[in-house]
């Protein structure tokens, strides 16, 4: 029996799929430390408690708490960490775990690095690789540039492997559908996700018949709607605000287009349920998603802070023939077979066995293209 262990702040939405197919797999036993079940800020945007499935899920609220935690798993235990650093009091687990010679992995996104003390990051990074890198006997790095970051930053390039967000599979779309085009956000209004770029590039656009439907809310909700005002096609434009994910998930699995406009994401959860909905997709350049929407046969990929680029990339995605439902079939199953839940439980105990033994590490599931024949490696991180 191969015991595994997530350190996390909070019991993500990005990680539950994960973890409940993970516990479903036999020979694996799965439990999950957090510090909190959800958190405020993340109940206002609708999230809820996800299901763990036959994960056991332990609350520790304090870093004592956490290191007695550490202490109480058997010692071939793969411990899951939550980034080098930062993360609140679960930031206690790595240190703890180290301390006891634990087998550690880490899981983390790009960082962050725009700012004034944006620079001071990679120093900061490096100093925590120096000291825990010998402990850590892996990384998964959600996107590239988090594998180039934290090689730059000193950790040994061949224990890093590429990492994403593996999620439940989507909703499919509704028997009726509207007849007009329906492009979908979903996320926060705040300045990070450049709304206002995908507002304008919408109202450039100008396409009867097309909507853009905005989910979520934040502080630039108000300035939002006021920029929305001066496009000529503002009727266009639906505000939604705060959904349960349940419905934000139909609501992406009825458009014939999802777009994440961000100016940063270290991966962009979104993306892969509008994919495992067989909905396309466009993301920025600074999308650590791009990599599946890529190669996910249909949406695209603008230069960040570009809204020409967006706007050409919506027109193309308009113009073009209505996204119907064999071509959604088709991209759901290259999603179920590169995003799903499924795929990356089967991907991470691939590279759990590949480890210590020389052997050749797993092919990250997301980078066969769309349309290409799945080899067997592939088919096994689905069927086990």
């Amino acid at each position: 029996m191969t015991e595994i262990v997530f350190w996390q702040s909070m019991i993500s939405p990005h990680q539950a799929g994960l973890v409940q197919a993970l516990a479903a797999r036999p020979g694996l036993e799965v439990t999950y430390i957090a510090t909190e079940a959800v958190r405020r800020s993340r109940a206002a945007m609708g999230w809820v408690e996800p299901s763990l499935g036959g994960a056991q899920l332990k609350l520790a609220e304090t870093g004592a708490e956490i290191a007695a935690l550490a202490q109480s798993f058997a010692p071939d235990a793969i411990h899951l960490c939550q980034g080098f650093r930062g993360n609140g009091t679960i930031s206690h687990a790595l240190p703890a775990l180290a301390r006891k010679g634990a087998r550690i992995g880490v899981m983390m996104e790009a960082i962050d690095q725009r700012g004034k003390t944006g620079w001071l990051k990679k120093p900061l990074y490096k100093r925590q690789v120096k000291h825990y890198g010998d402990a850590v006997s892996f990384c998964l790095a959600i996107s590239e540039e988090a594998e180039r970051f934290i090689a730059e930053c000193g950790f040994r390039a061949d224990r890093i492997y590429p990492f994403s967000y593996f999620l439940r599979q989507a909703p499919e779309t509704a028997e009726t559908r509207k007849p007009t085009r329906q492009i979908v956000y979903v996320g926060r209004l705040i300045a990070l996700k450049r709304v206002d770029l995908l507002i304008e590039a919408f109202g450039a656009l100008n396409q009867p018949g097309t909507t853009l439907k905005i989910i979520g809310s934040g502080p630039l909700e108000g300035e939002l709607q006021a920029l929305a005002r001066t496009q000529p096609n503002a009727t266009a434009i639906e505000w939604l605000g705060t959904v349960t994910n349940e419905d934000a998930q139909q609501a992406i699995a009825n458009s014939d287009c999802l777009i994440l406009s961000s100016e940063y994401d270290g991966w962009g959860a979104v993306v892969t349920e509008a994919l495992l909905a067989g909905t396309p997709a466009i993301c920025s350049s600074a999308c650590g998603a791009k990599v599946a929407v890529s190669n996910s046969g249909a949406g695209g990929v603008f230069a960040s802070g570009d809204r020409v680029s967006l706007e050409r990339l919506l027109g193309l995605q308009v113009n073009d023939a209505p996204w119907g439902g064999p071509q959604r079939a088709k991209m759901r199953t290259w999603a179920q077979n590169a995003l799903s839940a499924e795929a990356g439980a089967g991907y991470l105990e691939a590279i759990i066995a590949s480890l210590g033994h020389n052997l050749a590490p797993p092919a990250a599931p997301w980078i066969m293209p769309y349309g290409a024949e799945i080899p067997q490696k592939i088919k096994t991180f689905v069927t086990g």
